[in-house]
């Protein structure tokens, strides 16, 4: 599965350049932060969560937004100017909707991972 996420991923960027529009007024910057911050809290919502809901995956989910530097400045960033993605969206062409795939292919892997370790506790 990794070598054909890879072929996806080079792919991607070989296409991707191709079919952005030169004369695109806005760009996906904030989308796409918006977008990596929302996964990197799916995936963190999955490894607390996946033994059930308790009072202290709510404390943990605080204590890495407040000291894991790496989570906490993607959120960040997915929050700053997020007023700015309803006209992104309505300027989005064909290159920057694949390459925001392109950032879902990157999370497939760890997303991969946290189910894995789900089906390993199972067993």
């Amino acid at each position: 599965m990794e070598k054909v996420l890879n072929l996806i991923a080079m792919v991607l960027a070989v296409i991707v350049p191709q079919l952005k529009k030169a004369d695109a007024l806005h760009g996906i910057k904030e989308l796409k932060e918006a977008f990596i911050a929302s996964m990197e809290v799916a995936l963190l919502c999955f490894k607390l969560f996946r033994d059930g809901v308790q009072v202290t995956d709510f404390a943990e989910f605080y204590a890495q937004l407040t000291t894991n530097a790496e989570f906490k400045e993607k959120i960040k960033k997915g929050w700053e100017d997020a007023k700015l993605i309803p006209e992104e969206v309505k300027d989005i062409d064909t290159g920057e909707a694949l390459e925001l795939i392109g950032v879902a292919v990157d999370y497939t892997p760890k997303f991969v991972e946290q189910f894995s370790k789900k089906e390993e506790k199972a067993a």
